[in-house]
């Protein structure tokens, strides 16, 4: 389990560090943890990164931890952001990004332990439930379990996600397939995730947010097997 705090002092994002690695340490769960600056995280959101958990700041001089935030959820949506400042009045502002906790500094004793567990919580078993995709300018850590479908034109692979996020890569569906082989070929453009299909019949694909895709004929006999299959796992 990889953790990070972020806070523009100093001091206190090593004392954070500490208390993180304390509560950490108390799960027997295997972790490191990284003291960051905001000029810090920055910098790796451009080049990479991969934390299952981050202790963010809000107001931290030049940058926003909101802001920040957003950024976090671009590259890396199975990493949990917990909030962790001193304004209250900031509370209702982080529900423009997704993120697992708030805390006030001066209840982080309190507070802590309910957040960590409820991050840990979040993360998938061994990663197994996670995909890594190279954009054009960012590395991008995906929860599998959150990607509906994945349609590739040309020598472009398009993920679309859950919450109406879309992610573009230059990969084929040959590899998307290799990575995720419980995804189902409906097409020879289309691979799609069992636990989002709403029907599969008449050649016709319905999926979780609505989308209808073509199932070709060369496709849907395995289609329907494998889908079959995946039901029959359910129970």
């Amino acid at each position: 389990m990889k953790l990070s705090v972020c806070d523009d002092n100093r001091e206190y994002r090593a004392l954070l560090a500490e208390q993180v690695q304390e509560a950490c340490a108390k799960r027997g769960t295997p972790f490191s943890v990284d003291a960051l600056s905001p000029e810090e995280l920055s910098e790796l959101l451009d080049s990479g990164f991969d934390y299952d958990v981050i202790f963010l700041d809000i107001e931290m001089g030049s940058y926003d931890g909101i802001e920040l935030a957003r950024r976090i959820n671009e590259v890396n949506l199975a990493c949990s952001i917990i909030f962790v400042t001193n304004h209250l009045n900031l509370a209702t502002e982080v529900y423009d990004v997704h993120h697992t906790y708030f805390i006030l500094k001066s209840e982080l004793d309190r507070r802590l332990p309910s957040a960590l567990d409820r991050a840990i919580g979040r993360i998938p078993q061994n990663h197994a439930d996670q995909i890594v995709i190279t954009t054009r300018s960012h590395k991008l850590s995906l929860q599998t379990s959150n990607i509906i479908y994945a349609d590739v034109y040309g020598h472009k692979l398009t993920i679309h996600h859950t919450g109406d996020k879309v992610f573009s890569t230059y990969q084929t569906l040959k590899w998307f397939q290799k990575q995720l082989p419980d995804f189902i070929k409906i097409h020879n453009s289309f691979l799609v995730n069992p636990a989002h299909i709403r029907s599969l019949n008449n050649g016709a694909c319905l999926l979780s947010n609505g989308v209808s895709l073509p199932c070709s004929r060369s496709c849907s006999k395995q289609a329907a097997a494998m889908y079959s299959q995946y039901l029959a796992s359910l129970f």
